[in-house]
């Protein structure tokens, strides 16, 4: 159930650890560390001083906001720290997605792209909780917002005599064309794509397309982790 997952995980782990991160790691500015394996080991440890940490995950943000020549290291250093609070809101959320789990991680990776994107650090006292806070809570206002309109729609088709009932939401499974909220992050998706290195076709926009995009996201980086091997 999780191993798709667990494979998105893998593929941002790679990259930190690719020759193209070293070279951006020269283009981070004021990490504070001399080499990327520092960096690295600091944000995935355990220990270390909160508010340095802070510093770090400020700096990451701020590159990744200015779309700079780093920004996709700082992109997946990012996610390398903060992989333990995002695994909890996989763990945590999953139920609501039983027969969906690969959506769980579109939805988590898609509002992690969307809040760095977005986060205002003057205002922020503890990055690194912010972000998982915030992710948790876009993956559930998502979430909530695709149920209602479900149910909407399900609603509706049931007065009009025209379809299934939908209304009951069984198993959460829904035809593509009832979950505009796709459909709107379908960019942050494109985005997630490019910093991971894998094709991705800006004119698959149509309803269908888009639900299955993160899945062939993932596809092409299983076949990546195969050939590797």
């Amino acid at each position: 159930m999780h191993k798709r997952w667990e494979e998105l995980h893998f593929a941002i782990v790679r990259f930190v650890s690719s020759q193209v991160a070293v070279t951006q790691f020269q283009s981070l500015p004021g990490s504070g560390f001399d080499d990327l394996a520092a960096l690295y080991l600091f944000l995935v440890g355990q220990h270390g001083d909160l508010d340095e940490r802070d510093r770090v995950y400020s700096k990451l943000v701020r590159t990744i906001q200015l779309r700079g020549p780093a920004a996709h290291l700082a992109f997946a250093l990012a996610w390398s720290g903060l992989w333990p609070g995002l695994d909890g809101i996989y763990l945590r959320r999953l139920r609501y997605f039983r027969d969906d789990p690969d959506d769980l991680a579109a939805e988590i990776a898609a509002a992690f792209t969307q809040v760095t994107a977005r986060l205002q650090l003057r205002r922020v006292q503890r990055v690194a909780a912010t972000i998982v806070r915030s992710v948790d809570r876009e993956v559930m206002v998502a979430r909530q917002r695709f149920l209602r309109e479900l149910a909407r729609r399900g609603a509706a088709a049931k007065l009009a005599g025209a379809g299934p009932d939908l209304a009951p939401l069984a198993g959460l499974r829904a035809a593509p064309e009832t979950a505009p909220r796709y459909v709107e992050l379908v960019g942050l998706r494109a985005r997630l794509a490019e910093r991971l290195g894998v094709d991705s076709d800006p004119r698959d926009l149509t309803d269908a397309a888009v639900r299955m995009r993160f899945r062939r996201i993932m596809a092409q980086l299983s076949a990546r982790r195969r050939t590797a091997r």
